[in-house]
C-alpha cells in the first residue's frame, strides 16, 4: 500500500496548488470586478473549487481513519484491503480531477484582461490657440491658475464659466483643458481629466459612458444608471480629477453620474447664464462655486482674428476700402468670436467692396 501514503501526499500537494490558484483568482476579481468580461465564468470556477474542497476533506478524513485502523489491527483483513484499494483509486481520480480543474482557469488570461493597456487619462481637445488674443488669453490665465492652485483638493469645488453664446467659452475651456493634459507627471495635479459636451439628447447614461471609457471600466449593458454610478464613484474614490462639462443648459445631478461628496474633484461648467441657486445639484450637497464671466474680445483682438481668417486670400485685404469696411463689420460683431469667424469665412473670397458693404448693411440691420 505504498501508493496510499504517496497518493495522500500528492493529494495534499494538489489541494494546496488549487487553493493558491483560488486565492490568486479572488485577488484579481476583488481588484477588477468590473473590468473583466468573464466574471460569471470565474465565479463558476470558484464554486467548483469550493465543492471539490469538501470532497477532498472527506477523502482526507477517510484516509486518516484507515491509517488509524491499520495501526490498531496491526494487519489487514480482506475487507480492509478492498476498502484501501477503493480509497487509493478515489484519491488517484481526485488528483486528476484537481489538476484538470486548475487548468480550467487561465489566470494569466484573467490578469491580462483585467489589466488592459491603461486608458488615456489625458485626451487633448485640439483647441484653437488663443495666445495671439490677449482678451481671451486673460480668461485662460485666470481659470488655469485657479484650478492649478486648488488642484482638486477643495472637495466641493465648482467653477462656472458663463457668457453670451459664441463669446468664446468653449475655446477658453478647451485651452485650459489641453494645457492641463500637457503637464508632465511631476507637475500634473490630477489623476484623470474628463471632457463632456452636453446636448439636448445627452443624459446621465451618456455622461457615465464617457467617464467609464476614460477610466477603463467595462459596464454591463444590463446595469442600471444607479449601479454604474456606484462603480464610477468607487473608481474615483481616491483619485484627484478634473471634469469639464461644456454647453450646460439644464439641470445635471452629479450624484446620479457618480460624482460624490468628499472626492478630490474640480468641476468646470460652461453655460450661457450663471445661476446662484443649486440648480446643478447634488441632492443637498454643498458646493463652493466660483463664477467667471467672459465678456468677449476687445476690438484689436477681434480685428486680428478677422484678418487672420480673411488673409488666407491675401488679395482681398490689399483693398483699402475693404480694410475700412472690415473694421466696421468687426465692431458690429461685438467681440463675439463665433460671429467674427462666421462673417470672415463668408467674405474671405470676396474682393468686391460692394459685397462687403452689403454684408455690413445686413449685419447692422439684423
Amino acid at each position: 500500500m505504498a501508493f496510499g501514503k504517496r497518493g495522500f501526499e500528492k493529494l495534499e500537494h494538489e489541494r494546496k496548488r488549487l487553493e493558491n490558484e483560488e486565492t490568486d483568482v479572488k485577488k484579481v476579481l476583488a481588484a477588477n470586478a468590473y473590468r473583466i468580461e468573464w466574471l460569471s465564468e470565474c465565479m463558476d470556477w470558484l464554486r467548483k473549487v469550493d465543492e471539490e474542497r469538501h470532497k477532498i476533506e472527506n477523502l482526507e478524513k477517510r484516509y486518516k481513519e484507515r491509517e488509524r485502523t491499520r495501526t490498531i489491527n496491526q494487519g489487514q483483513s480482506c475487507g480492509l484491503l478492498q476498502s484501501s484499494w477503493c480509497l487509493d483509486l478515489k484519491i488517484r481520480m481526485k488528483i486528476k480531477r484537481i489538476a484538470n480543474l486548475r487548468k480550467q482557469i487561465k489566470l494569466d488570461t484573467i490578469r491580462n484582461q483585467s489589466a488592459p493597456a491603461l486608458p488615456d487619462r489625458f485626451i487633448k481637445r485640439g483647441a484653437l490657440k488663443i495666445d495671439d488674443f490677449p482678451s481671451l488669453n486673460n480668461y485662460f490665465d485666470v481659470l488655469f491658475l485657479k484650478l492649478l492652485v486648488k488642484d482638486g483638493r477643495d472637495k466641493c469645488a465648482r467653477v462656472c464659466i458663463w457668457g453670451p453664446s459664441g463669446v468664446g467659452k468653449t475655446t477658453v475651456l478647451e485651452n485650459v483643458h489641453d494645457r492641463f493634459c500637457e503637464l508632465t507627471n511631476t507637475d500634473q495635479p490630477f489623476d484623470v481629466i474628463f471632457w463632456v459636451t452636453m446636448t439636448e439628447e445627452k443624459g446621465v447614461g451618456d455622461i457615465q459612458h464617457i467617464l467609464e471609457k476614460q477610466l477603463g471600466l467595462q459596464a454591463d449593458e444590463l446595469m442600471s444608471n444607479y449601479e454604474r454610478a456606484e462603480i464610477i464613484a468607487k473608481e474615483l474614490e481616491n483619485k484627484s480629477y478634473l471634469l469639464f462639462i461644456d454647453q450646460v443648459s439644464s439641470e445635471i445631478d452629479l450624484v446620479r453620474i457618480g460624482i460624490r461628496k468628499g472626492q478630490h474633484r474640480m468641476v468646470v461648467l460652461g453655460r450661457s447664464g450663471c445661476y446662484y441657486d443649486d440648480e446643478i445639484g447634488e441632492r443637498g450637497e454643498s458646493w463652493k462655486q466660483e463664477d467667471i464671466k467672459i465678456e468677449g474680445m476687445c476690438e484689436d483682438d477681434a480685428l486680428k482674428m478677422f484678418r487672420k481668417i480673411v488673409n488666407s486670400n491675401k488679395d482681398v485685404m490689399k483693398n483699402e476700402e475693404i480694410k475700412r469696411i472690415a473694421t466696421l463689420i468687426v465692431r458690429e460683431c461685438g467681440g463675439i468670436p463665433q460671429s467674427i469667424k462666421t462673417v470672415a469665412f463668408n467674405l474671405e473670397k470676396e474682393s468686391d467692396p460692394a459685397v462687403w458693404w452689403a454684408a455690413l448693411s445686413r449685419f447692422a440691420n439684423s
